[in-house]
């Protein structure tokens, strides 16, 4: 938590009081051999009886750490989450409920997610409900909730945003991260480019209703972008000091929401667009697409939406003072071009296209004009369009389709 601290402090120039009661993490570890540090922490927190959840992807790592952190005062169990008929494993009632009565017969004393999103959800729901400790095992730096007290479950094939419980501690092995298959590194790479999108629409939202940005949240997301930017190269060759760095940056990135309350900064129309393709497959029945893919894909037609439209509406709207337009104008310009954006997604392997993900013409259309209302207390640059400049937005979605 120190080192967090000494990056907020260092670009904090505004001394805004930092809301660390919103944050509960006593180590933040990423590096090679985490075994040992973990088998301490376990020792040292008195967590006797603990159990890892994942699934059979990440079975193989639940083996070595019930191997590696063998000792006479430590106990440990596992269950493991089962896919759907579509070989998915999600967040749904039947994993938590198994996972719920797993720790409820063995009586643990914490829950360890071992695995990469989904797993994480739903163990960090259980610790929440059975009111025990939860510590973060991440094997792929593929999403930004590895820090995260909001749980996304899917009940009767809806999604809904629960209450939950941050980790105490992440302990990430370098080695288990670096292998993990390379599209979940690209999704990892996804989730915070879309960090670019969303801010934009936070400026845009704190003009609209007149209302503040936190700094120390800003910056610290955009400490995360710019550490991800700098080490695509690293990154793409697989070598440590590059994932290792991305791995921060997907961290800090939860961490950002935390402080804040928020997850203004680092989700905006691109994550609603994701979220509406998910449902959209969840209500069908259709094959789940990793989270960071979605918002790579996602990210890309937002940025080519705004920077096609933004200067059509340019000050067309009194609400707004000529000032802020200005101010909005400045910052769409000081994004990367679409063009850009596809080339760091190539450089790690990443999709970038509708096609690849495959979402429909239709789908995409309709996902345009509905998303926003998946979150309908913000207000984003894409809502005001569909508010104020719908026939503009039509026309603009005719002709890419």
């Amino acid at each position: 938590m120190n080192t967090i601290e000494k990056v907020i402090k260092s670009m904090n120039k505004e001394k805004e009081p930092l809301k660390l009661s919103n944050i509960n993490i006593e180590h933040i570890y990423i590096q090679e051999n985490i075994y040992p540090l973990l088998q301490q922490y376990l020792l040292d927190q008195n967590y006797t009886n603990v159990l890892l959840i994942g699934d059979d992807n990440t079975v193989v790592f639940m083996n070595s750490i019930i191997e590696q952190c063998q000792n006479e005062h430590l106990t440990f169990s596992n269950t493991v989450l089962l896919p759907n008929q579509n070989q998915d494993v999600i967040a749904d009632e039947q994993n938590v409920c198994q996972s719920l009565i797993a720790a409820q017969q063995t009586n643990v004393d914490a829950i360890l997610a071992v695995g990469s999103g989904t797993i994480h959800d739903v163990a960090r729901y259980v610790a929440f409900t059975l009111k025990k400790p939860f510590v973060s095992f991440p094997t792929a730096p593929s999403v930004d909730g590895f820090y995260s007290s909001g749980a996304p479950l899917i009940l009767r094939n809806m999604k809904v945003t629960v209450t939950a419980k941050a980790p105490k501690a992440i302990f990430a092995d370098l080695h288990i991260l670096k292998n993990a298959p390379k599209s979940m590194i690209a999704a990892g790479v996804g989730d915070i480019l879309g960090k670019y999108t969303s801010i934009f629409d936070w400026k845009f939202e704190t003009k609209w209703r007149k209302s503040e940005l936190y700094e120390p949240t800003l910056l610290l997301t955009e400490h995360a972008l710019a550490k991800t930017v700098n080490s695509l190269s690293e990154i793409s060759l697989g070598y440590l000091s590059g994932i290792s760095r991305l791995m921060e940056a997907l961290i800090e990135s939860g961490i950002g929401i935390a402080l804040y309350g928020q997850s203004h900064s680092a989700s905006g129309s691109e994550h609603h667009l994701s979220h509406f393709w998910e449902i959209h497959h969840l209500i069908n029945e259709e094959k789940q697409l990793l989270h960071g893919e979605k918002v790579s894909v996602a990210t890309i037609e937002i940025l080519r939406l705004y920077q096609t439209l933004f200067p059509k509406v340019y000050k067309q709207h009194n609400f707004l003072t000529d000032e802020d337009w200005d101010y909005l104008k400045k910052e769409l310009d000081t994004l990367p071009t679409v063009e850009e954006i596809i080339h760091f997604l190539k450089e790690v392997e990443g999709k970038t296209e509708l096609e690849q993900l495959p979402i429909s013409s239709s789908l995409f259309n309709e996902s345009i004009f509905k998303a926003s209302s998946i979150r309908p207390n913000r207000y984003t640059f894409l809502r005001f369009l569909i508010d104020y400049h719908s026939r503009e937005v039509e026309q603009y979605v005719t002709s890419r389709t």
